[in-house]
């Protein structure tokens, strides 16, 4: 099983450096280019996985392939978990976090009408101006 990509059943040439191992459990199995980018299409939600396990395909191979869009959602769900619970946090171990952001928010608009402000300013200076002459 040295040379042969465990998804396709196709022989890897002995001096192509371009394939994958994957190990799953305690053993090692390899995966040629053209079935990598397949796995990756299926990631991205290209293609189905009927396309990329075939009959040659190794049954853990299948199973991981099969696994693979699950735990990408699961370390996803981690990840958005996690955010939300360091908010919570930083709620709990100071109340003026709220109030903080609330006043960052009011700071943006304010700066916001102050700089629209100055351009009607400026444009009504110029008109002035033109209107003068």
């Amino acid at each position: 099983m040295a040379n042969i990509c465990t998804c396709c059943g196709k022989k890897i040439p002995f001096l192509d450096i371009d394939y994958d191992l994957i190990k799953i459990g305690n053993e090692e199995y390899r995966l040629c280019a053209k079935c990598r980018s397949k796995i990756n299409w299926y990631i991205d939600g290209n293609i189905p996985i009927e396309e990329v396990i075939s009959d040659d395909t190794d049954k853990n191979v299948a199973d991981y392939i099969r696994n693979i869009k699950s735990e990408e959602d699961i370390a996803i769900e981690n990840q958005e978990k996690e955010r939300i619970e360091n908010k919570i946090t930083a709620q709990k171990n100071d109340p003026l976090y709220d109030d903080i952001h609330q006043i960052a928010g009011d700071l943006r608009f304010i700066k916001n009408l102050i700089i629209i402000g100055l351009v009607c300013g400026f444009i009504l200076g110029i008109i002035g101006i033109i209107g003068l002459l």
